[in-house]
């Protein structure tokens, strides 16, 4: 592999130490995913990386692999913004880990990864600026970023006769394949949820939201459990990742 270097704003998602004042680090590029690269001297350095070296971080990294292209070097790094809120907010802070944990388990290559980097950094800077966010803001993010891969559901017509769904009508949602059916065109299938029509277009309105209209969101507490139910069940369907021992993994 031919030797690389590039420089970008990236995200911090996690680091180790290996030596007294080396590190490995994590971060999220938007034009390559989830890469892993070495700060040597990272620990002590306040020139080279001065307060840039701490997760659910912006940063400016200056990053070159090795003159045989085996591994990256982190050459410098500018700190854009640490996100305080988060830092300074335990539940706000374990909402952010647990929307970087699922990015880390999704997200693999380079495909959307400008889109995912765009959605995450809206999510933390919602997290970290928001006075108040909906308490299932990890499951929203999780399903926006389901729909960044190209599995964007549409509820809002009948996928067999293209009938626009109104609201009282009786409607029956596929997870499995992102659509929704009427009445009339209602066929034997193995995971239809039956949702009214009202449930159906709020569902819709909440896949279609961007992280900041999210504080925003018009849910009738009645459909609130419906609508989490089926977020849940769309994103497992289509990631095929469930929550276990601290982490995402594979179903």
């Amino acid at each position: 592999m031919a030797r690389q270097e590039f420089t970008e704003e990236t995200l911090v998602l996690k680091l180790g130490q290996f030596r007294e004042a080396d590190c490995w680090v994590r971060f999220f590029s938007p034009s390559q995913g989830v890469l892993t690269g070495f700060a040597f001297g990272g620990l002590k350095s306040r020139k080279r990386f001065s307060g840039c070296l701490d997760p659910l971080s912006r940063v400016l990294f200056r990053v070159a692999s090795d003159r045989y292209g085996r591994y990256l070097t982190l050459c410098e790094g500018s700190l854009i913004n640490r996100f305080p809120g988060l830092h300074r907010n335990m539940a706000r802070f374990g909402m952010a880990v647990n929307c970087i944990k699922f990015l880390e388990a999704s997200h693999i290559g380079t495909e959307n990864a400008s889109a995912i980097f765009s959605l995450t950094c809206k999510t933390l800077h919602l997290l970290d600026t928001r006075e108040s966010v909906p308490a299932f803001l990890p499951l929203l993010f999780r399903a926006r970023l389901t729909c960044e891969y190209g599995y964007f559901p549409d509820l809002s017509l009948c996928a067999r006769c293209r009938r626009e769904i109104k609201a009282g009508d009786e409607t029956y949602f596929i997870p499995t394949q992102g659509i929704s059916t009427c009445k009339q065109c209602r066929t034997a299938q193995n995971g239809a949820h039956p949702v009214s029509g009202d449930l159906a277009l709020a569902l819709d309105r909440v896949f279609r939201a961007d992280p900041d209209q999210w504080p925003g969101l018009s849910v009738p507490e009645q459909w609130s459990a419906g609508i989490l139910h089926l977020l849940d069940v769309y994103v497992q369907a289509h990631m095929g990742l469930v929550w276990t021992q601290g982490g995402f993994r594979a179903t």
